[in-house]
């Protein structure tokens, strides 16, 4: 048994869409790179897999070497290049599988012993 969800269509749109038009340009005006960036935290709070390219985003928003009301591309272009990926399927999905049995905790359990020596 298990759910399968999806982000909703209007959302990926969005999100597609800014991605393209950043990544075509030096410079993304600040008040559409928050809005961007949080869709991409509402998407990556279903899809895990993004979280760390939601906080290289969050962080080149608080960076204070931009131009006033402005972002550069450069900054950001890892993570829109990975988010790109993404959203064209050439890097894992855009689905997240939950199952009853992880629910319940019925899995394999697995301890990781982690030594400093060489």
């Amino acid at each position: 048994q298990e759910v399968v969800t999806s982000l909703k269509k209007d959302l990926l749109e969005l999100i597609t869409a800014d991605t393209e038009l950043f990544l075509k340009s030096n410079r993304i005006a600040t008040k559409a790179f928050r809005t961007f960036v949080g869709s991409c935290v509402h998407a990556a709070s279903l899809l895990i897999v993004w979280r760390p390219f939601a906080a290289m985003l969050w962080g080149a928003l608080g960076s204070r070497s931009q131009p006033r009301g402005q972002s550069w591309t450069r900054q950001v272009v890892v993570p829109l290049r990975w988010l790109k990926c993404f959203i064209d399927n050439q890097a894992g999905t855009l689905r997240r599988h939950f199952t009853f049995d992880a629910y319940m905790g019925k899995h394999d359990e697995v301890a990781l012993v982690l030594d400093a020596s060489p």
